[in-house]
Parts: C-alpha cells; sequence; structure tokens
C-alpha cells in the first residue's frame, strides 16, 4: 500500500474517531439493552417451557402407565379364564350354557366398528372393516389332544370373556388374540369371515415364540398389525395346563396411536412439538449408552398426529454422550428430567418420563426456536432501530471521508520522494550493486531509515560472500567423494551420501590396493559429529589421513589406529569424534575383514536363508582416545546373492511430521524386496523410500549408504 493511501487512512482515523466513538457509544448501548432485555425474556421463557414440559411429560408418563396396567390387569383375567376352562373348573352345564348363549344369537351383527379400525390400502386410504363382536375368527388344526369339537367349545366360551374386557376398554383393546401349541388360533372380534386367512399364522409370529421362550408376559416393539397394517403393540402371556406346562399364548394387540395419545397441552408449548417413545439400549459394541426410537409421531401435517413406528433401526442421535448418560441415570433411577440438546441441527428442550420397570420413556422435542419467538421478535426490533441510526451518521461520515482524503492527497506529495529513492536503492542492490546507497539526508524518520539502509549495504554484501564461500565448500566437499566405483571381480558395489546442509559430516570411500589385480577392495563409511562447515572440516581430514595410511605398510588393526592417534591429536580441544566402518573384502581368499570404530555394524542379507546378519566388532570412535588398540574381525562366510549394507545412522533415524523413525526394519525389508537387482539400483529405492517417508518433513542429519551385492558384476556410480 502507497504512503500517500496510508496518510489518508491516519488522517481518516484522526478526522472520525469522535464521531466513530459516540456512533459506537449508542449502537452499543441499543444493542446491549436489545439483547439482555432477548435474553432474559428467552432464559424466561425457556424456565417456563421446562417447568411445563415436565410437568406434561409426568402426567402423560402417569396415563400410561396407569393405561399399561389396565391392558396387563386384562390380559391376566384372559389367561386365568384360559386356564380355567382347560382345567376344566367349570361344571360342563355351565359351560355348554355359556356356549349356546354366545353362538345361539340370531342374525349375527356385522357393523361398522370405532374409527380405530380401518385397513391403510397400499396407495395411502383407508377403508372401514367390519368386524362382529358376538364370535372369534377360528383356525383349526386337523388334529389335536383334544377332539376339535371340544377345543371349538372351550375357546367358544371366551366371548363373553373377550367381550366384557374389550366393553370395559374399549379405546385400548384393538385385537383380542389365543394360539395354542397344538395350531388352534382364534381371532377376536371376528372378521367378516369365520375362518382365519390362510397366510396369518400366529405360532410363527415373534410374539408368540418370545413368550414361548421366555414363559411370561412380554410387550413386543410396534409392529404391522396383519389385518389392517396400523401399527400395533402386542402384549401376551403363556397359558399353563394344570401340571404347568405350556399350552398356548394369548395376546391383546393395542394401537399405537390410541395408547400414545396426544396431550391437549402440546400445541399450546409449539406446533413443532415430537413425540417419540424411546428405550435405551446399547448401539454399539463399546457399551455407551444410546436409546433406541420405537415409535414416534408425525409432524402436524402428516395423518392428524397419528403415532407411527417404522421398522427401521432408528436411534435418538446426538454428540454429546454427557447428556445421554444423564438421561440413562435419570431413567434408571426412575427419574423425570429436562435437558438442552442439539436435535436435528436444531437447539431443543427435551423432557422425558418413565413408564415402566425397563426404562421405556416418553421422550417431548420442542424446539427452543419456537419457545423464544417472542424474544428474538423483541431483539429484531432493536436492530432494526440500530440500522436506522446507523444510515444517518453514515451521511455524516461520507462528508468527512471527502475531505479528509483531499487534505491526505496534498501533505503525501512530501513524502513520497523519499519512498522513491528507497526503492531505487533497493532495485540496484538487487540486481548486485553493492554501492548503490539512498542519498536521503533529511533529518525526520525518512532520513533515519534512509541512513539505516546505507549502513546496511556492507552488512549485507559480506553475508553474500559468506555464502558464496559455502556454496565453493559443498562443491569442494562433493568433489572430495569418489566419483567411480572401483571394478572388483564377483562385486556389485553402490554407494551415496546426502547431506542435509550445503556441507556435511558423511563420507564414503573406497581404497584400492596395488599388485591385487582387482581382488581386493576397502570400504570405509564415516560419520562425524555435528553439521556445516566444521563437520566438514573433520570429515576431509579423516579422509586424507585415512588414504595416506591405507598405502603404507601395515595391518588394517595398524592402519585405524594410527588413524585414530591423527583424529585425536586435531579435536583434543573440540571434543569432536568420528565414527567409522572400514570394511576389506578380499576375493581370492573369500575373506572380509572390518574395524567398527563406534559406528553401527553393517548388515548381511543371505537370499538362500532369508536371514540377516551383523558385522559386529568392539571398536571406539576415532578421536576419544588416541591410545586406544583397536582389533580386526574376519570372516569367510561370503556366498553368492549376498547383500550387504552399510550406513550412518541418517538412514533408520530419519523422522517423518508425526515423529517416527524409519527404522532398521523397514531398511531390512527393502534389502530383501530388491535382493535381486543391482546394487545401485536397490540404493535409489532405499533413498527414494526415506524421501517419501520424511514427506515435506526437513532431514534432521546427513545421510550415507553404501551397498555391496556378492557374485554380481560391477557397475559405475
Amino acid at each position: 500500500m502507497r504512503i500517500r493511501w496510508k496518510l489518508l487512512i491516519v488522517l481518516l482515523s484522526i478526522a472520525l474517531v469522535p464521531i466513530m466513538l459516540m456512533r459506537w457509544n449508542a449502537q452499543r448501548s441499543m444493542q446491549k439493552m436489545g439483547n439482555d432485555l432477548a435474553s432474559i425474556a428467552r432464559d424466561a421463557l425457556v424456565h417456563k417451557a421446562s417447568l411445563e414440559l415436565r410437568i406434561i411429560v409426568e402426567e402423560h408418563s402417569r396415563v400410561l402407565r396407569r393405561e399399561k396396567d389396565l391392558i396387563e390387569m386384562a390380559l391376566r383375567v384372559q389367561v386365568s379364564e384360559l386356564e380355567k376352562r382347560f382345567a376344566g373348573a367349570h361344571h360342563l352345564e355351565t359351560f355348554n350354557n355359556r356356549t349356546q348363549a354366545s353362538t345361539s344369537m340370531p342374525n349375527q351383527t356385522f357393523y361398522r366398528p370405532p374409527a380405530k379400525r380401518f385397513k391403510i390400502m397400499g396407495n395411502g386410504g383407508i377403508r372401514p372393516l367390519s368386524v362382529s363382536y358376538d364370535r372369534q375368527s377360528f383356525r383349526m388344526p386337523s388334529e389335536s389332544q383334544k377332539k376339535p369339537a371340544d377345543v371349538y367349545k372351550l375357546i367358544s366360551s371366551m366371548v363373553p370373556v373377550y367381550r366384557s374386557l374389550a366393553t370395559m376398554h374399549p379405546d385400548l383393546i384393538f385385537w383380542q388374540l389365543t394360539a395354542l401349541e397344538d395350531g388352534t388360533q382364534t381371532v377376536y372380534p371376528a372378521l367378516a369371515t369365520p375362518h382365519l386367512p390362510m397366510m396369518y399364522d400366529s405360532l410363527a409370529t415373534q410374539w408368540y415364540q418370545q413368550t414361548r421362550d421366555n414363559n411370561r408376559m412380554t410387550w413386543s416393539l410396534p409392529i404391522p398389525d396383519a389385518f389392517t397394517r396400523q401399527f400395533i403393540f402386542v402384549v401376551s402371556a403363556p397359558i399353563h395346563a394344570p401340571d404347568g406346562s405350556f399350552l398356548g399364548a394369548t395376546a391383546i394387540t393395542v394401537p399405537v396411536s390410541v395408547l400414545l395419545q396426544e396431550d391437549e397441552h402440546f400445541q399450546y408449548l409449539s406446533d413443532n412439538i415430537q413425540s417419540v417413545l424411546i428405550r435405551p439400549e446399547s448401539k454399539s459394541r463399546d457399551k455407551n449408552p444410546g436409546f433406541r426410537i420405537i415409535a414416534r409421531q408425525h409432524t402436524l401435517e402428516e395423518r392428524h398426529h397419528h403415532w407411527w413406528a417404522g421398522l427401521s433401526d432408528d436411534w435418538l442421535k446426538t454428540d454429546d454422550e454427557m447428556l445421554l448418560n444423564t438421561m440413562a441415570k435419570d431413567l434408571q433411577n426412575q427419574r423425570t428430567g429436562v435437558i438442552e440438546m442439539v436435535y436435528e441441527g436444531k437447539e431443543s428442550l427435551m423432557a422425558y418420563g418413565c413408564i415402566d420397570e425397563y426404562c421405556t420413556a416418553l421422550l417431548l422435542i420442542v424446539p427452543k426456536a419456537d419457545l423464544v419467538a417472542e424474544a428474538v421478535s423483541m431483539e429484531n426490533y432493536v436492530h432494526t432501530r440500530v440500522d436506522e441510526q446507523i444510515k444517518i451518521t453514515g451521511l455524516l461520515l461520507a462528508g468527512v471521508i471527502a475531505v479528509v482524503s483531499l487534505l491526505a492527497f496534498l501533505i503525501s506529495g512530501s513524502i513520497t520522494g523519499n519512498i522513491r529513492k528507497l526503492v531505487a536503492a533497493a532495485r540496484g542492490i538487487a540486481a548486485g550493486n553493492f554501492r548503490t546507497r539512498t542519498g536521503i539526508t533529511s533529518g525526520d524518520e525518512m532520513g533515519e531509515l534512509g541512513r539505516t539502509f546505507d549502513q546496511m549495504v556492507p552488512a549485507l554484501e559480506e553475508r553474500v560472500k559468506i555464502k558464496q564461500a559455502l556454496d565453493v565448500a559443498m562443491e569442494v566437499q562433493q568433489n572430495l567423494l569418489p566419483q567411480e566405483i572401483p571394478r572388483t571381480a564377483g562385486l556389485d558395489i553402490a554407494a551415496r551420501s546426502i547431506y542435509c546442509d550445503e556441507t556435511g559430516g558423511d563420507f564414503y570411500d573406497f581404497m584400492d590396493f596395488c599388485c591385487e589385480e582387482n581382488q581386493v577392495v576397502g570400504l570405509a563409511v564415516g560419520d562425524v559429529t555435528g553439521h556445516g562447515i566444521s563437520a566438514a572440516l573433520l570429515m576431509a581430514t579423516t579422509r586424507a589421513f585415512l588414504r595416506s595410511r591405507v598405502m603404507q605398510p601395515g595391518t588394517i588393526t595398524d592402519v585405524i589406529t594410527d588413524v585414530n592417534n591423527l583424529i585425536a591429536k586435531d579435536t583434543e580441544e573440540t571434543n569432536q569424534f568420528v565414527t567409522l566402518f572400514y570394511l576389506e573384502i578380499n576375493r581370492r581368499e573369500n575373506t572380509m575383514t572390518w574395524i567398527r570404530a563406534g559406528h553401527d555394524p553393517a548388515i548381511i542379507y543371505n537370499p538362500i536363508t532369508d536371514r540377516f546378519d551383523e558385522l559386529r566388532g568392539r571398536g571406539l570412535s576415532l578421536g576419544i582416545d588416541r591410545t586406544y588398540q583397536y582389533t580386526a574381525n574376519t570372516t569367510n562366510s561370503l556366498a553368492a546373492g549376498q547383500v550387504m549394507v552399510i550406513g550412518t545412522d541418517g538412514v533408520w533415524e530419519a523422522h517423518n511430521s508425526s515423529g517416527e523413525m524409519f527404522g532398521k526394519e523397514r531398511l531390512k525389508e527393502l534389502v530383501r524386496r530388491k535382493h535381486q537387482a543391482r546394487s545401485e539400483e536397490i540404493l535409489s529405492s532405499i533413498v527414494e523410500s526415506i524421501t517419501e517417508f520424511q514427506a515435506e518433513t526437513r532431514p534432521a542429519d546427513d545421510v550415507t549408504l553404501a551397498i555391496v551385492k556378492v557374485g554380481a558384476e560391477t557397475t559405475k556410480l
């Protein structure tokens, strides 16, 4: 941004601050007043609604429990009467009289039932269903323990009992079902036909099987009724013979829409209130509390608020597990509660209360937005008034901005001249002209900036020279590394060093021995402590000492011991040291001789046995103790196909962004997978894997790696 525009901003700030402060204070006061009033009203409305919801859910839950008890009591009467008949508790005469009274009524009456008995058609329409309260619809087995006629009389005598219970509880009892193990099945009131449809089989239903298995009274989840397609609860209980054996089951079906009728106070709170029937269950293996929705109510536009139940797996969904825990504890203790929860993307109030001992609960869900609508309206009114004030002050601000802008353009000319001088000097330096100066002589801050800029130029020139020197040092160090691989019979060798800075302390080198006719090769891999110039200098010194001493007479032990003595003299004051792995391979004698001076052991992979071994041995790092005597290690276990890996710790200690190390196991797996390839290909695969592993993470250490493969042709670096 140009100075002219900055000056404009400064002047505008000075001129507009008083106006903006007054404007801001008035706006803030009015908004705070509106927000405070809205907040107080919102809290009061939510508190009032919470109390009303608690009362409503308590009353409704109490009604549901009472109706549940009435249904179970009616079912017990039904069971008792059936067991008496099968036990022969009634005299035959009384039994016959009742049977005749219930079956000899002239002109059995078929009539239109109450509104609850209708059949839901496939197109969503409904059709009234005609039934008879004077008889039952039967299905009799071909053979039974009793004669079919006797069983028919026994079951038929239950019509007065069924009718009496249905009359006492006309809104609760939908169908009265009885099914015996011998295949006898009845439905009361009777359908238009005396015989049950062939596709209807109570013995195959879940409620019958659960009653038989549990041998106790059972409430089913809501299921579609076989005759009307309405959703119903099936309350069933077992029928026992005098000896306690299971004879069958009898049941009462209750429409969900009748049992869970809407309370008249629901719509007083909100048109969008939802009524849900839930049951606590564990949804997953972690046993976290969950609530299965076993029935829910349609919205106002759908079927006049009929309760319905889906056959899909429906759960109360929320991300707040603590609220679910609170609800679960309250229901376990049979307590009513009200909580605030985000439901279906909306902040809502939820009131819940138990209706049975299994913690089945009625849940009322009301969007908070409906409860606080009046407070929101008040808040919107205040915001409207604030917007009007903003428009008025905006006109005043526009005039002030015009005046200040004119002044800013007039004053800024005296400042921008020096700025242009600074820009020209900076461009000259960018082009490499370090003799450039700004020439600003004023006594103000711009003059101070110009003088500081002029003082910076020589320091910047010095930094550039240092950078150029580092680039030269990097080039020199790279040239110190071997430019080609020595040709040795039966060995395929590859090596590479990658530095994390311009220069580094890692190195590798090959030793040629005269008069050996390419049968002996020496390989050194070293790692100097630290990074940068100091490590690079010690690396070059170590390489020079090693090359010079190898060309002189003596064993490998003498060579490394003398090199250690020389390095220790140079590092007495710096406390630096060098780890080194030096290896000589004699193809004529098929032997390997090595010394491990504080370096990680070399890794050998034998593809025939699929086994990894290490070339270990004792040895102190170079430069620590000048009197230390090194000991050589020798083996004659060279075999065709073996792959040797010698590296520095920068290979397996490479880290990714998560702090995880590359590790030797990944390295070994790569060698195992690529062991049939040439050494250079194995080396490239490892380097690429390390690069992919580190991704965007900057390397923290140098990486040096040498691969020696036995029995393959040689290759060039």
